[in-house]
């Protein structure tokens, strides 16, 4: 008997599993932090993870500290999203357009909400919001 399963149910499955492989892990065998799938990170100046998009429109390589949906943790460090890194990055890239970034990171929090449901309300308005200047 063949269970179907409609596209939804297939994309969040697929998106479940590529986070569930693909994050950093501290390997002892190498005393560092290595991908989950065996893949070596790259190191700082190096070109992004082989699982990662390589460029963003107009701005050569695409951080590696994007969030990793639904738990949104960080894909660079395993920090919750946003980590300290990704705010620096978020701050200077959007340095002439604060409240473009405040709109931005509302619609993430908005969005963290819907896959967290079980994390309190105050908890993802601090992380989210709670740092914008």
């Amino acid at each position: 008997m063949s269970r179907h399963v409609n596209y939804d149910q297939y994309v969040i499955a697929t998106a479940l599993t590529l986070a569930r492989r693909h994050r950093p892990v501290w390997s002892w065998q190498r005393w560092r932090r290595v991908c989950r799938c065996g893949s070596e990170l790259p190191l700082p100046g190096e070109t992004p993870h082989p699982h990662q998009p390589r460029a963003l429109a107009g701005r050569g390589l695409m951080s590696t500290h994007r969030p990793i949906m639904p738990i949104w943790t960080c894909g660079g460090c395993g920090a919750p999203w946003p980590c300290r890194t990704r705010r620096h990055e978020l701050q200077a890239e959007y340095q002439d357009a604060p409240i473009s970034l405040a709109l931005y990171m509302g619609s993430c929090l908005v969005a963290a909400t819907q896959d967290m449901g079980w994390a309190p309300a105050g908890l993802l308005h601090r992380r989210f919001l709670g740092w914008l200047l």
